[in-house]
């Protein structure tokens, strides 16, 4: 844990890589299909978690919003070829 009072300028950072190591450790329990085909219930886990990961360093997470989620080309053209 953190002691984000210690470090008074730069605490956004920290607070960054709290946030960005839960998402990657949520998003490491999904397989791609899972990620492609069920957004909302990946969107909930990662809220979920990382709500109890910001909690513990005392602060609230107030929302989430996932904008984009790269995933590796050849699954991407997999996707594609799948569509056609």
């Amino acid at each position: 844990m953190y002691s984000f009072r210690l470090l008074k300028k730069g605490y956004e950072d920290a607070y960054r890589n709290v946030a960005k190591s839960s998402l990657i450790n949520t998003i490491a329990d999904f397989t791609a299909t899972e990620i492609h085909n069920n957004r909302s219930g990946l969107t909930e886990k990662m809220i979920t978690n990382l709500r109890a990961a910001l909690s513990l360093e005392h602060a609230f997470l107030n929302s989430l919003q996932i904008v984009n989620i790269a995933m590796p080309t050849e699954y991407m053209a997999a996707l594609i070829e799948a569509q056609v």
